[in-house]
């Protein structure tokens, strides 16, 4: 399985051990999970059922989502990758972080480097990613990736914001090809 190293980061597939940590960073806190589909704090079983999601995808797909640890601390600090959703026939890229861990740049380079895996290894010609119209900080990463604003799609009851992104339009953005190397 894939891993991918940035400066600050180190991202490899979700597994079975990070679930409590994920829990905690991402799925208990309310201010994480306003951003998230289920908009509330989800109870740890349905934590399982999405791990379990995750490491299908691995195994189905070859790709999937990556727990994002940072470097020094080895902690996990949030996730990012690649789902596709039953709603739509394009690759997603997802991506959250810790609470404690927003306005350090981490969703930027985590980001980056799964766009950089998606485009290089995985040849894929286009990426689409989704927020909620509040979520300035996610759209904000999108743009700097190379993001485009494509539409308004229906997704879990409320409307989102999709942008999308091609190989030349990540490629020319400014975070393209900064720090990140594969093993």
């Amino acid at each position: 399985m894939p891993e991918i190293e940035t400066e600050r980061l180190r991202l490899r597939p979700l597994g079975v051990g990070d679930l409590d940590a994920w829990h905690r960073q991402i799925f208990s806190d309310p201010k994480v999970t306003r951003y998230l589909p289920a908009r509330k704090p989800i109870p740890r079983e349905e934590t399982v059922e999405r791990l379990a999601s995750h490491v299908e995808s691995w195994q189905a797909r070859g790709f999937g989502v990556w727990a994002v640890l940072e470097k020094p601390s080895n902690q996990l600090v949030g996730h990012s990758g690649f789902v596709t959703p039953e709603a739509s026939d394009r690759i997603e890229l997802i991506y959250a972080l810790g609470r404690d861990w927003w306005g350090r740049g981490f969703a930027t380079e985590a980001a980056a480097a799964c766009l950089r895996h998606g485009f290089e290894i995985l040849d894929f010609t286009e990426i689409a990613a989704l927020a909620f119209r509040e979520n300035e900080p996610s759209i904000h990463v999108m743009l700097k990736l190379g993001f485009v604003f494509e539409d308004v799609v229906p997704r879990f009851g409320v409307e989102l914001v999709r942008y999308g992104v091609d190989a030349d339009s990540f490629w020319a953005s400014s975070h393209a090809r900064q720090g990140a190397t594969g093993r």
